[in-house]
């Protein structure tokens, strides 16, 4: 075969194979629906959010149980997900990736959720106290 052909057959491959790409490239980059998290915040069970630096009380029946926590990403369909939940008191109170609170002692703890950009969330949990400091039961 002829010399020049096969150069401008390895040439129009190459081009054809930089088109394919680039429209494939573009194909795909077009799908992409990354949302970076604008803020996160903790909420109730029914979803109401709550203030910064919350404080919760917990009963001493949900400190032995588990203390479920909440949380929500802005915007709803943020890819910082998933979150991870930290303690200050990692030694007593534990927090699983479903935000499930375990405690093995009652104490006060600052549990603070975070997103993967960054964005971070605190609630602070505190024994459900009677007026004469000690813990209620209830």
């Amino acid at each position: 075969m002829n010399k020049k052909i096969m150069i401008l057959i390895v040439i129009a491959e190459c081009v054809l194979a930089v088109f394919l790409i680039g429209v494939i490239g573009l194909a795909i980059e077009s799908t992409y629906s990354g949302v970076d998290c604008r803020e996160v915040h903790f909420t109730t069970a029914d979803g109401t959010i709550l203030t910064s630096e919350a404080v919760v009380e917990v009963s001493l029946l949900e400190m032995q149980d588990g203390y479920q926590l909440y949380y929500k990403l802005d915007p709803e369909d943020t890819s910082d997900v998933p979150v991870t939940f930290t303690t200050s008191k990692p030694e007593i109170v534990m927090v699983s990736e479903t935000g499930l609170v375990t405690f093995r002692e009652d104490t006060d703890v600052v549990i603070t959720v975070s997103s993967k950009n960054g964005k971070t969330a605190t609630i602070t949990l505190v024994p459900k106290r009677n007026t004469h400091g000690t813990v209620d039961l209830d």
